[in-house]
């Protein structure tokens, strides 16, 4: 059925790149469940997981031991990629002329309704992209409060707390939005302190209260978990540059690349980190009912010490499971680039827009792709 209706949004939307031609795609997200955290791992329907594997090898985060618990990926796939920009285009066009009442409202739902430019970007994806992006999915694994609370600190003393990850951000040129986050921090760029900023009077290394630390622990154990982007051997000749452009990229332990050789799709390396949190309501209005929020499991990319190179940090994606061990997943971007990202700031300033649709699978839902050729990136 998602092949089918691929094909069918990749004809409709060729010469009108309009959200209505995604309506299918759209009511399934609407229909399906988000998964949550449960001990710390990520946790879906019936089974619930694809692998649950503890690495054997020793691991650092910033001079204290960090082993990779709860380990679990899941494949991924490409469905149909829209230009959000666009979206966001008519609706200022249509918010401006209300505001100012030139012309009637009348002349604003036109504007909404009209025929757009061709589906240019999904047209490269399918021809070009698919073939040459070395995306394969995600992984998942548990998260110490220790590292959460660093990964979600706002302070204006950040370069205080953690030096060396600051360091880092400042000498990777392409992850200059997040350590712009960090300099904004630190001049109170912001009114309003961070969403967790009553958490973090302290760094965990430098202080922080047992109550704090008692309150990540468990922030960490019922919502949260550290995730990476999973790249195939198609990146490898390109490895030295990613190597500079992420700072958070890297090849898998030995015991997780083995992990992987042993499944339908292996991928060789991690990056592109992010962290996902369960029990959230959908950043889109087109996922909420007129009653009740839609729940959802969201992938966090914007918080200033988690990095990664641009245009990462403008992300911020949302997750459902439509079948067990079958993710739809919602690529959302901020349309709004020059508005900095702060917790406490109104998402609606950040005109997040919907920029397409991909699958996350599990090791059997990937071979039932394989089988079918349905979104495979090679040529043969």
């Amino acid at each position: 059925m998602l092949q089918r209706q691929q094909g069918k949004i990749s004809a409709a939307s060729g010469f009108d790149d309009h959200l209505r031609h995604f309506e299918v795609l759209n009511r399934l997200f609407r229909s399906g469940v988000a998964p949550r955290i449960a001990d710390g791992r990520f946790q879906g329907q019936g089974k619930g997981y694809n692998t649950r594997f503890d690495a054997p090898e020793a691991r650092d985060w910033y001079g204290q031991s960090d082993p990779c618990c709860g380990f679990d990926y899941y494949h991924g796939a490409t469905l149909n990629l829209h230009w959000g920009f666009g979206d966001s285009f008519i609706a200022n066009i249509a918010r401006s002329l209300q505001e100012h009442s030139m012309i009637p409202a009348a002349l604003a739902d036109k504007l909404q309704n009209d025929p757009r430019a061709p589906n240019l970007l999904n047209a490269v994806w399918a021809n070009i992209g698919r073939f040459i992006f070395p995306w394969a999915g995600k992984s998942f694994e548990r998260i110490s409060g220790r590292k959460l609370s660093m990964l979600l600190d706002e302070s204006d003393d950040l370069a205080q707390r953690y030096p060396q990850r600051v360091a880092e951000l400042k000498t990777r040129p392409a992850s200059f939005p997040h350590y712009a986050l960090v300099e904004k921090n630190r001049e109170h760029y912001w009114q309003q302190p961070g969403v967790y900023a009553a958490h973090l009077s302290s760094s965990w290394d430098q202080g922080m209260s047992k109550a704090d630390r008692a309150f990540w622990e468990r922030e960490a154990a019922e919502h949260w978990l550290f995730g990476n982007n999973i790249q195939d051997s198609r990146i490898l000749p390109t490895d030295a540059l990613f190597r500079v452009l992420d700072m958070n990229y890297h090849p898998p332990l030995p015991s997780i690349q083995r992990l992987a050789d042993s499944g339908p799709s292996p991928f060789v390396r991690q990056g592109y980190s992010f962290l996902g949190v369960d029990d959230r309501e959908s950043i889109l209005p087109m996922n909420n009912g007129p009653d009740r929020p839609k729940k959802v499991f969201q992938f966090h990319y914007r918080y200033p010490m988690i990095g990664g190179p641009a245009p990462i940090g403008t992300c911020l994606d949302e997750l459902v499971e439509i079948a067990e061990g079958l993710f739809l997943g919602q690529l959302i971007y901020s349309t709004a680039l020059l508005v900095p990202f702060h917790s406490a700031t109104d998402p609606t300033e950040y005109q997040y827009q919907l920029f397409g649709y991909f699958l996350l699978l599990d090791n059997t839902w990937e071979q039932h792709r394989q089988a079918i050729g349905f979104d495979i990136n090679t040529l043969s």
